[in-house]
């Protein structure tokens, strides 16, 4: 990719946005499932739903 030096700082970050994003959403979702605030979730639960959907977290 050729880009100027602000393109490429972008570029960076932009697969550890969508990986936010989908762990985000999924724990919407999930919240809302359940009737729950997101922050009673366990973390543990989002990072296995994420990981079943073949999310690579260690980007």
């Amino acid at each position: 990719m050729s880009a100027d030096r602000q393109a490429q700082s972008s570029a960076r970050v932009a697969t550890s946005a969508v990986m936010m994003g989908q762990a985000v959403g999924i724990a919407a979702a999930l919240a809302a499932a359940k009737k729950v605030d997101v922050r009673e979730l366990e973390p543990a639960e989002v990072r296995a739903i994420v990981l079943a959907r073949g999310a690579q977290l260690d980007v």
